[in-house]
């Protein structure tokens, strides 16, 4: 099984404990979903743009990508316009499955962030399991669009981050 698929497993598991989920488990399941969807674009990225060979280059290359970075690019692609040096590219839209992924990759980001570092905060089971929904139809856009040109430009500017703009 793909690491993204064990960081969701684990995130249900978590959130789905019998009984009331204490708040760490809540936090780490908000967590989990996080990194379930940072990995998978990750896994992604790095399959389709870097090559097989030597065996541990792509594990190496997958070590590079930057959480700030991966949500800077997240947040161009969740506006409905394509971002405008990327438009002889893309043309003038996202299509609503990857505006959709974006915006919940930007949102689950900061989720964690809350989860992990704010010791003031408390977690509901529901939200920890809204979380993991947003991320399961994250997961489903993904399958649905994967193939498509739009998506080699997103992961492209994923692995590029702020080289992009040069």
């Amino acid at each position: 099984m793909a690491l993204h698929d064990d960081f969701l497993g684990q995130a249900k598991g978590l959130a789905r404990r019998r009984g009331r989920p204490s708040q760490i488990n809540l936090r780490r399941a908000t967590s989990a979903a996080y990194y379930a969807l940072f990995h998978l674009l990750i896994a992604e990225a790095v399959n389709r743009m870097i090559p097989a060979q030597p065996s541990s280059l792509r594990a190496r290359a997958a070590r590079a990508f930057q959480h700030g970075e991966m949500k800077e690019v997240c947040v161009a692609f969740k506006a409905p316009s394509s971002p405008k040096k990327l438009i002889p590219l893309l043309g003038p839209a996202v299509s609503t499955e990857l505006r959709s992924i974006a915006e919940t990759f930007v949102d689950l980001q900061e989720e964690r962030h809350a989860a992990d570092y704010d010791i003031s905060l408390v977690l509901s089971q529901s939200s920890a399991l809204n979380s993991i929904a947003n991320v399961e139809s994250a997961f489903q856009a993904w399958g649905k669009i994967r193939a498509t040109e739009e998506v080699n430009v997103f992961l492209a500017a994923l692995i590029l981050g702020r080289r992009w703009d040069r």
